[in-house]
């Protein structure tokens, strides 16, 4: 099936950022018992904490996630990464720095519900700039049952 529309949304004030993205198909009668799809945003704030012994770093945000369809979501499941980039380079993933959301209840259709986070990470001392990129999957998207699918978000984010 062909993906309808694809909106990414980035929308930078200073150190945070909101990510939107929405993915649709139209599904054909059957499909649309078991198979749904979602909208997903998030935002994103550098953070430093400094203490006697240590300085912690870090971003911060929630990571908001509609269900859209007419099913609810099966296996939801939303994959934090902090990334960083030297200058003039490409963004790669800062070591150790994720984190995964596995929800206990799933949506159901038309419920949203927001998933809050908190990664804290060193700063790798090439880091040009940061983003933290998100992705919302579930296994009974439109036109992907059966697999992980779902938007992937970014939201660039600076450390005070």
């Amino acid at each position: 099936m062909k993906i309808a529309a694809l909106v990414a949304l980035a929308v930078v004030t200073v150190a945070l950022l909101v990510g939107v993205a929405r993915f649709t198909v139209t599904p054909s009668a059957e499909a649309q018992s078991v198979t749904t799809s979602i909208f997903a945003s998030k935002k994103a704030t550098g953070f430093k904490v400094v203490k006697p012994d240590r300085t912690i770093f870090g971003v911060q945000g929630a990571i908001c996630v509609t269900n859209d369809g007419k099913a609810a979501t099966q296996s939801l499941k939303i994959v934090d990464q902090v990334q960083y980039a030297p200058e003039g380079g490409e963004f790669r993933d800062v070591p150790g720095a994720t984190f995964t959301i596995i929800p206990a209840v799933q949506l159901n259709p038309g419920e949203s519900k927001c998933y809050q986070y908190d990664v804290r990470f060193t700063p790798p001392a090439d880091a040009f700039k940061y983003e933290n990129t998100a992705r919302v999957t579930i296994t009974n998207f439109t036109g992907h049952l059966g697999e992980e699918f779902g938007p992937l978000l970014r939201a660039a984010f600076v450390l005070p």
